[in-house]
C-alpha cells in the first residue's frame, strides 16, 4: 500500500508540475479524446481540434502544426480512450489553460496507482 501511495503522490506531483504538452504525444492523445468527445472517430491525418483544448494546446499546435498538428495516434482503437472521456470533459469545461490534458494525466495517475496496489 505504501508503494501505491508513493506512486499516487509522485504521479500527482508530476501531473501538475510538468509543463503541458511537453511531448508531442500528449497533444495527439488529447486530440483523439477531443474528437471522441465531439462524437466522431478520429483519422490519422485529422487536424487536432484545438478550440476546446485550452489555451496551451492552441499555442502548442500553432507552433508545431506542420510536424505534430494531426491526430496521428488515431490508429489506436478507441476503447483505450474511454476511461479518459469523463475526466477530460470535466477538465475541458473548467476552462483550465491546459484543458483536458490535466484530466488525462490524473486518470493515468489513478490507473497506475491502482495497478501498483
Amino acid at each position: 500500500m505504501a508503494v501505491a501511495l508513493l506512486a499516487l503522490g509522485a504521479g500527482w506531483y508530476q501531473a501538475w508540475t510538468v509543463p503541458a504538452y511537453l511531448n508531442a504525444d500528449e497533444q495527439a492523445h488529447v486530440g483523439y479524446v477531443l474528437t471522441l468527445l465531439d462524437g466522431h472517430l478520429p483519422v490519422i491525418d485529422q487536424p487536432i481540434p484545438v478550440d476546446d483544448g485550452g489555451r496551451l494546446l492552441q499555442q502548442r499546435v500553432a507552433r508545431t502544426r506542420e510536424r505534430h498538428g494531426d491526430v496521428w495516434v488515431a490508429n489506436n482503437p478507441p476503447v483505450g480512450y474511454l476511461p479518459f472521456l469523463v475526466p477530460a470533459a470535466i477538465a475541458r469545461s473548467s476552462g483550465a489553460p491546459s484543458g483536458p490534458l490535466l484530466g488525462l494525466r490524473l486518470t493515468n495517475v489513478a490507473f497506475f496507482a491502482g495497478a501498483v496496489a
